[in-house]
């Protein structure tokens, strides 16, 4: 391989770790917001002693996929 074609390949890959790096900061940053929203969650459910209740629903909450939203949830 010629030294051109080197020196592009460099730039290439420079570029893609640069991209990776964004991406990775972006994860951490969502990872940091779900991870205070679960910290809510869960002092909320502690502060209203719905210990009981939650319990309960993660043990019988089944997963529903509507076909009108994007997404699935969980009901009982």
């Amino acid at each position: 391989m010629n030294k051109k074609n080197e020196l592009k390949n460099y730039e290439y890959l420079k570029e893609l770790h640069q991209l990776l790096c964004s991406e990775m900061v972006a994860l951490q940053d969502s990872y940091r917001i779900q991870q205070l929203e679960v910290n809510y969650l869960r002092a909320y459910i502690h502060w209203k002693h719905l210990e009981e209740e939650y319990n309960y629903f993660v043990q019988n909450a089944y997963e529903v996929q509507d076909e009108d939203m994007p997404f699935s949830y969980f009901t009982l």
